[in-house]
């Protein structure tokens, strides 16, 4: 696991990042609260008549302190809440996830082949053929197949994998790098 989010909050960040691609939500939005004595949570957000019970201030708060949410108060009292870029890292690699993005999947998928199919030596010569040195990477990490995956996804690199995975292992179904062309048999 490459983030220390509980369930609760991994479905809070799931709602946010579904709302701001569909466009409901902007990366940024304000938060006011509507605590109550029955409800000391509920929160009120501008556009959103119907709040999953699991979206409240505790929810929100809790991804700030984790750095997933920017917060900032305004002068009325409401909260400003951002995305930060760890909430997009941290929803990239969130491998349960009910509903993966194409991305999601094929890093999924690729860290269980390669760490089936590589021993670290192995991911080395993968490294090379990909042109950068194993440290860069691994370093004194123990999860190679994430860390390589963890590597190229930060550098744009992840397409230049599927052939060379190929190259290695002929005889491994591997999947296509979404948006390929051409599929990796």
């Amino acid at each position: 696991m490459i983030h220390n989010l509980t369930e609760k909050q991994l479905q809070a960040l799931r709602w946010i990042m579904k709302q701001v691609e569909d466009d409901v939500l902007q990366e940024s939005f304000i938060v006011i609260s509507s605590a109550t004595p029955a409800s000391p949570d509920a929160i009120l957000i501008s556009g959103i008549e119907d709040l999953p019970d699991y979206i409240n201030a505790g929810a929100l708060d809790a991804l700030s302190i984790t750095r997933i949410l920017a917060s900032n108060r305004t002068p009325g009292g409401a909260t400003r809440y951002t995305l930060t870029g760890e909430a997009y890292r941290v929803a990239a690699f969130d491998f349960n996830n009910p509903e993966p993005d194409p991305i999601n999947f094929y890093m999924r998928e690729t860290y269980y082949l390669i760490q089936k199919h590589f021993n670290r030596e192995e991911l080395e010569r993968a490294c090379f053929e990909l042109g950068f040195q194993p440290d860069w990477v691994f370093g004194d990490k123990t999860d190679w197949p994430l860390h390589l995956l963890l590597y190229l996804y930060r550098q744009n690199r992840l397409g230049d994998l599927p052939p060379v995975l190929e190259k290695l292992r002929p005889g491994i179904d591997w999947l296509p790098y979404p948006g390929n062309e051409t599929a990796v048999n």
